[in-house]
């Protein structure tokens, strides 16, 4: 993998994989992640945290699910061979108009205002337990390119099938469909931003 540096060099190999979490245990191959990734499972998932969006005032945005294409090939040239490293072949973006939405949507994922901490279901979905594996602040540290949101990785408790959720703000997610071309030219030619 290559990475284009404005400010040092040119290009810098990069032959890490920088993927800390992984689904569940054994799902190594593109179909063993589909298989845990059943159409019931994820449309419980997606309909728990549709529930917890829409309840902290934001709008729910459902991402189609990942294409077999992109997963093999993101998985090859990200994550050596390892699909138990692909965390994003179901996805959704919750968006908001007010910052103060987003965190109250944010605290409620984290399961703040739950008895168990990080562990959380919502009384507007069907009984499902989800735990927050990682949550990155790229609104205060956007991305190299601007970009900004706060992207979650969540992890079905009972399966352990992990999943994407971006919180945005609508304005924000108006550009990002304009830049998205951007992306697209960059990963086509196989290169990154330097960190």
């Amino acid at each position: 993998m290559f990475f284009l540096s404005f400010f040092g060099p040119l290009l810098v190999v990069e032959a890490v994989v920088k993927q800390p979490l992984k689904q569940a245990e054994g799902k190594g191959t593109m179909d063993e992640l589909e298989q845990l990734a059943s159409s019931r499972l994820c449309g419980r998932l997606h309909a728990h945290l549709k529930a917890l969006v829409e309840d902290s005032g934001g709008t729910y945005l459902c991402a189609p699910r990942k294409s077999y294409e992109r997963c093999v090939q993101k998985v090859k040239q990200e994550y050596l061979g390892d699909y138990s490293k692909l965390l994003d072949l179901e996805r959704a973006t919750g968006l908001f108009e007010q910052a103060e939405d987003m965190l109250r949507c944010l605290q409620n994922v984290r399961g703040e205002h739950n008895s168990s901490s990080f562990l959380t279901s919502s009384p507007s979905s069907s009984a499902i337990s989800i735990r927050v594996l990682r949550c990155k602040d790229r609104v205060n540290k956007p991305l190299p390119s601007g970009y900004r949101d706060i992207l979650i990785n969540l992890c079905d408790v009972e399966s352990g099938f992990v999943m994407e959720l971006q919180l945005n703000f609508h304005k924000i997610a108006q550009i990002k469909s304009q830049s998205h071309r951007f992306y697209e030219l960059i990963r086509i030619m196989d290169l990154k931003w330097a960190p």
